[in-house]
């Protein structure tokens, strides 16, 4: 289990959970947090699995990702 935060960041993510065997178990689609939230009041984005992917916010609606997909990981990543 993981959670990610948005510190520091200056431009939105889509955050993506992949578990060992390569389907996704959780999406989140993170806005950049308003300028001067300090990190206590940073939003937590919470999910399972061995890999984070964090792509352009958008690209998983633009692309249909979803959860319960697969993906194909390279073995020098697995």
């Amino acid at each position: 289990e993981y959670a990610y935060v948005m510190r520091n960041m200056s431009f939105p993510i889509d955050i993506i959970f992949i578990s060992t065997n390569g389907t996704i178990t959780t999406i989140h689609h993170a806005p950049t947090p308003p300028e001067g939230t300090g990190d206590v009041d940073l939003t937590r984005y919470e999910g399972r699995g061995k890999y984070v992917l964090e792509v352009n916010r958008g690209w998983v609606n633009q692309t249909g990702v979803g959860v319960g997909d697969r993906v194909e990981l390279p073995d020098s990543v697995a």
